[in-house]
């Protein structure tokens, strides 16, 4: 059986925002062909104190993706606990999320989205 959950790190390499749409693209296809449900995708925040390129790229471009019905949702880190009633449906429905290193701890580093 699939794992539930997988995490891809895209910003340890310190890729442009585009290569990191470029490679998460490419991870969700490959998480897709696997059978995981939700990918936790770790892009940091950036430094500029507003949120980095590849934070907002990595949002809007999955965003549109759940507009177009590729993705089922997405939670943004921040709304990644108890207080999300999308949060809590994905908890409802793969319990072993509640163990998540960030459910609850509003991390605007990541994002996380339904395959």
């Amino acid at each position: 059986m699939a794992k539930p959950l997988e995490i891809l790190n895209i910003k340890d390499t310190m890729p442009t925002a585009e290569a990191a749409w470029t490679h998460l693209q490419g991870a969700i296809d490959g998480a897709r062909l696997r059978g995981v449900r939700i990918l936790k995708v770790v892009h940091g925040y950036g430094s500029s104190g507003v949120g980095g390129k590849i934070r907002r790229r990595v949002r809007s471009g999955a965003a549109k993706l759940v507009e177009a019905g590729t993705l089922k949702a997405m939670v943004f880190g921040e709304d990644w606990g108890p207080f999300s009633a999308t949060a809590r449906g994905w908890v409802d429905a793969f319990p072993v999320l509640r163990n998540d290193a960030d459910y609850g701890k509003g991390n605007e580093g990541i994002t996380l989205i339904r395959i």
